[in-house]
């Protein structure tokens, strides 16, 4: 069931020069909703998320995560606050191990200081033995706890998207930015990555969801939102933003049917 909102986005605004890359964005996301974000390319999407993590300061608006504003953090705590995403171009360490990989996406989570760590204190130690079996944990979510000890470099594509997420999940997060995480997956390892996303629901996890898969987008979204030259343009169920003709002018021109991306 979804609940009240988690995260409020409140007339977003960011401009490259004289250009707005996203202007005047509104966007709620509730407790355990999936929200797609889709746009033609250019529309804001990626900006948008850099907005949401930290990567960008905007020149106008707010985020508040559970009431608390997280507008003008640095990302490390925006992430220790609740938001963690993927990247659209995949951005692992491939030199070190799948399981360090998702190790790395703990660290807003640690206690232990740099002193403890250097002297291995009893505390360090202890911490470290339970940050690798949460990281476990998260690879066994997502299927790669078998190959938790291989270079994350050996990985075939389709299953660094899924460390990526691995590593994002590791960080506890209440709303998970999923950046085109099915861009370059075949058609069993998006089934694969739909079934994740819907157990990731299921845990108490909102998503905002942004990829050019207008099948996985529709089958997975609670609701969608179209951003178009970085303004909002529909917000509502797949059903209603199919049928928007804003949405089908904004895609595929005044003689569109149904936007496919």
């Amino acid at each position: 069931m979804i609940g009240a909102a988690t995260l409020q986005i409140q007339g977003m605004t960011r401009a490259f020069g004289g250009v707005k890359a996203v202007s005047e964005v509104d966007l709620e996301v509730g407790t355990r909703e999936i929200v797609g974000l889709i746009g033609p390319n250019g529309a804001g999407k990626t900006t948008l998320f850099n907005l949401l993590s930290g990567l960008l300061r905007p020149d106008r608006g707010r985020m508040l995560l559970q009431g608390q504003d997280l507008t003008h953090r640095p990302p490390h705590r925006i992430t220790a606050a609740g938001i963690a995403r993927t990247f659209q171009n995949v951005r692992v360490f491939e030199r070190m191990t799948v399981l360090e990989n998702v190790m790395v996406g703990r660290h807003c989570r640690t206690r232990a200081g740099l002193g403890s760590a250097l002297l291995k204190l009893p505390f360090e130690r202890r911490e470290e033995g339970r940050i690798v079996r949460q990281a476990l944990d998260y690879l066994d979510l997502v299927g790669l706890a078998a190959r938790s000890h291989e270079p994350a470099g050996n990985l075939p594509f389709g299953l660094l998207r899924l460390l990526e997420i691995a590593r994002a999940l590791a960080a506890e997060p209440q709303i998970l930015l999923l950046d085109e995480p099915a861009a370059g997956l075949n058609t069993a390892e998006t089934e694969q990555l739909a079934k994740l996303i819907g157990s990731l629901r299921q845990r108490g996890m909102s998503i905002i969801l942004v990829d050019h898969d207008m099948r996985l987008v529709m089958e997975l979204s609670d609701r969608v939102a179209v951003l178009d030259q970085g303004r909002k343009i529909a917000d509502g169920t797949p059903r209603e933003v199919q049928n928007d003709p804003r949405v089908i002018v904004a895609y595929l021109g005044e003689t569109a049917a149904t936007p496919e991306a």
